[in-house]
This record gives C-alpha cells, sequence and structure tokens, in this order.
C-alpha cells in the first residue's frame, strides 16, 4: 500500500493539524526559504519537529549555494512495528546530494504509529525554493 496525503507543508510556517483538520498554511519568512512536500491519504507521524529538521538540512546547503532549488523525492517503508527498515532516494532535482542524504538519514530514524494491514510505503516529494 502507497500512502499519500494532499496537503502543502510549509516548513518554515506551519501549524500542526489537529483532529484530521488541514495545516494553517502561511507564507514563509522572506529570508528563510521553503521546502514544502505532499503525500496522498494520512500519514500520522510527520510532525512540525520532523520537518524542522528537514528545513535545517536544507539551509545548511543553502550556504554553499544560496540559490538551491528543486525536488527530493524520499522512498520509504513503514514496517508492521512502525519502523522504518528501507529508504531510498527516489529522485533529485536540487542535483546535491548531502541534502538528499540528510533527508534519508533523518526519515531512515523516524517511527510512526503501526499501520493497519502489514506495511507502507511512502513516496514523499520535498520541495525547495530558495529565499528571494
Amino acid at each position: 500500500m502507497r500512502a499519500a496525503i494532499p496537503t502543502l507543508l510549509f516548513l518554515t510556517a506551519c501549524a500542526t493539524s489537529s483532529a484530521g483538520a488541514p495545516p494553517v498554511k502561511e507564507p514563509p519568512p522572506p529570508d528563510e526559504g521553503f521546502v514544502t512536500g505532499q503525500v496522498e491519504g494520512k500519514l500520522d507521524g510527520v510532525t512540525q519537529a520532523r520537518l524542522e529538521l528537514v528545513k535545517q538540512c536544507y539551509q545548511d546547503q543553502l550556504r554553499f549555494d544560496p540559490k538551491l532549488s528543486g525536488q527530493v523525492v524520499i522512498h520509504w517503508i513503514i514496517d508492521g512495528t512502525g519502523h522504518v527498515p528501507s529508504t531510498d532516494v527516489e529522485s533529485n532535482t536540487t542535483n546535491n546530494d548531502a541534502l538528499a542524504a540528510c533527508i534519508r538519514g533523518l526519515v531512515a530514524g523516524w517511527s510512526f504509529p503501526r499501520p493497519y494491514g502489514g506495511h507502507v510505503e511512502v513516496s514523499f516529494p520535498f520541495v525547495f525554493s530558495p529565499p528571494p
């Protein structure tokens, strides 16, 4: 089963949702750039704190390339216990291997609520844009 959530996540300014309500969307601060991601379905456990760590991966690489932009799609499996035994970089249009490796490493350490019916496969596109 492949999961996806139709929601836009602004990592620099996103309120966590409660009771299934969509997150509050706000534009990012002008000096931080932003990253968005989109998945369909329900994916419990992609919290603001986790997304802030992804944002940090991006901001670390912005120091070397202030115009860094593009998309990193990470594919992972959530096993029956909620752990992530497998992660892959599905695609990377940023051409920044360090950014992709940083995100992949974060996702590999995440855990989620136990999925119903076995395992879940997720492909999550993190979309990065530099500050204006």
